[in-house]
C-alpha cells in the first residue's frame, strides 16, 4: 500500500496541539459540497408576521406575497497549502526522539507527513472559523490572497448594524447602567422586529465587558439592583462579577440579562497576508445572534485536481490532500486544497454594535 497516496493522507491522525477555538464555526453546521466550481447560495429576506386575510367565500382568494430571496453565484477564492520535504531533514533527530536517533528515514518522513498534514488540517479550519466570524460580525467575508482581493456582500440591513456615538457609548463618563441595558433591550426588540425572534445569547469581547462589568460595579451608575441574583425579572441580571482564568481564549459565561444568556468571547490568528496577529472579535463588540435563525451553511466549491490516469477532475469535498515527489531538486511535496465559502442565509439574524 502506497502510505503517500491520497486515500493514506486523507485518513491520517496523529495527536492534536492547541487550535483557535472553534466558536463561529458551530454557527455554521450544515455543509453543502459542489462538484462544480461555482456556489451557487440564497439570501433570504424576512418580513414581518402577517395573518391570513378574510374574504367571501365565493370570492377569489387574495395573492400573499412572499418574503422572497435571491441567489447568488460565487467562484470561490481557493486555499492551498503546500509543504516540503527534503531528503537532508529525515537526516535530523525529530523533538522527543531518543538522543543519538531511535527512527529509520523512513519513519521519520512519515512521521513529519502526518505532523505537517495535522497542520495543515489545523490552519485550514482556523481559515474556516475566521470565515465564519467575519460573517457573522460583519455580513460579509472579505478574501484577499495571491490572486484574489474580492469582499462578499450577503446584503444584511444596515439597521442590523449599530455604532454608538457621543454620550450614547458605553466608555462615556457619564452613562449609567439603566441606559446601557435600556440599549440592550432596545436591541434585543428591534431583532425580534426583524427577525421574528429574540437573540438566543448575547456575545461581548473582553474590552466591551469590561465597559459593562465597571458601571455594575460603580456604586454612583446604579449598577447594584441590577445584581440581585435572586430576583430573574426582566430588569434584573445575574453576573458573575469574578473573572475566569479558565479558557481565557475560549467562550465564558458571565451571567444572564433576563432570559438571554451573556458569553464573553475572544480568539487570535497570525494573518498570513501581513505575519500581524488579529483578534476575532473587534474590541469593543456587542453581538446578538438569534442562532436558530441564522441557518449558517459551510459550502465547498469543487477541487480541482487530477486522478490515478492524471486526467483533470471535479471533486466535491471538504479539503484534499495530497503528495507526489520531484527529482531536481530532490523534494516530497504535501499539498491540502479547499474552496470554502461561509453563508449566512439569514444574514439579519444578527445584530452588531460596537459601544465604544
Amino acid at each position: 500500500m502506497d502510505l503517500y497516496s491520497t486515500y493514506s493522507l486523507n485518513r491520517v491522525v496523529v495527536p492534536r496541539l492547541r487550535t483557535m477555538p472553534k466558536l463561529f464555526l458551530t454557527l455554521f453546521p450544515e455543509m453543502v459540497q459542489s462538484d462544480k466550481e461555482e456556489i451557487l447560495y440564497d439570501v433570504t429576506k424576512t418580513k414581518r408576521p402577517g395573518v391570513t386575510p378574510f374574504v367571501h367565500p365565493m370570492a377569489k382568494g387574495k395573492v400573499i406575497e412572499g418574503a422572497g430571496y435571491s441567489t447568488k453565484s460565487l467562484k470561490p477564492a481557493y486555499l492551498k497549502d503546500i509543504r516540503a520535504h527534503t531528503p537532508h531533514q529525515n537526516l535530523k533527530r525529530r523533538a522527543g526522539e531518543a538522543l543519538g536517533g531511535s527512527l529509520t528515514q523512513e519513519q521519520r518522513m512519515m512521521a513529519a507527513i502526518a505532523s505537517d498534514l495535522q497542520d495543515q488540517r489545523d490552519l485550514f479550519n482556523n481559515r474556516l472559523e475566521v470565515m465564519a466570524a467575519e460573517a457573522v460580525i460583519y455580513g460579509t467575508q472579505t478574501i484577499k490572497g495571491q490572486g484574489f482581493d474580492a469582499v462578499v456582500d450577503f446584503q444584511r440591513s444596515a439597521a442590523s448594524k449599530t455604532v454608538l456615538a457621543g454620550t450614547a457609548k458605553w466608555n462615556d463618563a457619564n452613562i449609567t447602567i439603566d441606559t446601557m441595558f435600556g440599549q440592550l433591550e432596545d436591541w434585543a426588540e428591534d431583532m425580534r422586529d426583524r427577525v421574528g425572534q429574540t437573540p438566543g445569547f448575547v456575545l461581548l469581547d473582553p474590552e466591551a465587558w469590561k465597559l459593562l462589568r465597571a458601571k455594575l460595579l460603580a456604586s454612583d451608575k446604579g449598577g447594584a439592583k441590577y445584581l440581585d441574583k435572586q430576583n430573574r425579572g426582566f430588569d434584573r441580571i445575574s453576573v458573575d462579577l469574578t473573572p475566569s482564568l479558565a479558557g481565557e481564549m475560549g467562550l465564558q459565561a458571565k451571567g444572564s440579562f433576563g432570559d438571554i444568556p451573556i458569553f464573553t468571547f475572544q480568539s487570535e490568528y497570525v494573518d498570513p497576508e501581513d505575519g500581524q496577529v488579529k483578534k476575532v472579535m473587534p474590541a469593543n463588540t456587542v453581538l446578538m445572534i438569534a442562532r436558530s435563525r441564522l441557518e449558517g451553511v459551510r459550502h465547498f466549491g469543487a477541487i480541482q485536481s487530477m486522478d490515478q490516469n492524471e486526467n483533470f477532475v471535479l471533486n466535491a469535498m471538504e479539503n484534499f490532500a495530497s503528495s507526489w515527489t520531484e527529482r531536481n531538486p530532490a523534494v516530497r511535496l504535501l499539498q491540502l486544497e479547499s474552496a470554502p465559502l461561509m453563508v449566512p442565509y439569514y444574514p439579519d439574524a444578527v445584530q452588531t454594535i460596537t459601544v465604544a
